[in-house]
């Protein structure tokens, strides 16, 4: 009987819930998890979700799973926080994005876990103004919907640094696509996208970036 190797948690919001995909089996975790089917993987991914509600549920999510059956957790957050529901207020500021994820990262490496941290997928600028018109609107101070957005991904970096864990970067593959990688959101990986967030997490944690 094959042994497994210790398990994986990825956490996240919509990217990781397969939104855009075709249908959820091509969305990037669930693609992920039939890559690495010799470990254990869980799926914990909602659509909407923020890095406050990520915070709020960390418990249920992944504290609460087995320690040494599940000891690598792979965050995906921050696309929700971005969004405006005022002039250029968001949901999360990016400062407080930052803070949250750290805090996080703190309680999960004092529980031992690994973590890794995906930045954000790119998105269709044009795509998007037609699609999140509330959203774009509320823009009086960077009046683009790609360099608000960017902002949270670029805060990745920060933030990997700053706990000494690895970044997952997503967003380079994706931005040197020659493939139509966006959904008809302009916010969300296609089945094209997807596989890309698919392999690059894969060559991550398996040493091949």
């Amino acid at each position: 009987m094959q042994i497994k190797r210790a398990g994986i948690v990825l956490w996240g919001d919509s990217v990781f819930f397969g939104y855009g995909a075709s249908n959820r089996n091509k969305g990037c975790a669930r693609l992920l998890k039939q890559k690495l089917a010799d470990r254990p993987i869980i799926i914990k991914a909602k659509n909407l979700v923020t890095s406050r509600d990520a915070f709020k549920n960390i418990m249920t999510d992944v504290l609460s799973t087995d320690r040494e059956m599940f000891n690598t957790v792979v965050m995906l957050f921050g696309n929700n926080d971005a969004r405006l529901i005022g002039k250029d207020f968001p949901i999360v500021s990016v400062g407080e994005y930052k803070n949250i994820i750290i805090e996080i990262v703190h309680i999960l490496k004092k529980d031992g876990r690994i973590c890794y941290l995906a930045n954000l997928q790119p998105i269709d600028e044009i795509k998007a103004i037609k699609t999140a018109t509330e959203s774009v609107g509320n823009m009086s101070s960077i009046k683009s919907p790609y360099r608000w957005h960017k902002q949270y991904s670029d805060a990745c970096s920060e933030i990997a640094k700053a706990v000494s864990i690895s970044l997952i970067d997503i967003r380079t593959p994706l931005e040197q696509s020659r493939r139509d990688i966006f959904f008809d959101d302009g916010m969300h990986p296609n089945n094209e996208g997807h596989e890309i967030i698919c392999e690059t997490i894969y060559n991550a944690l398996n040493g091949r970036e």
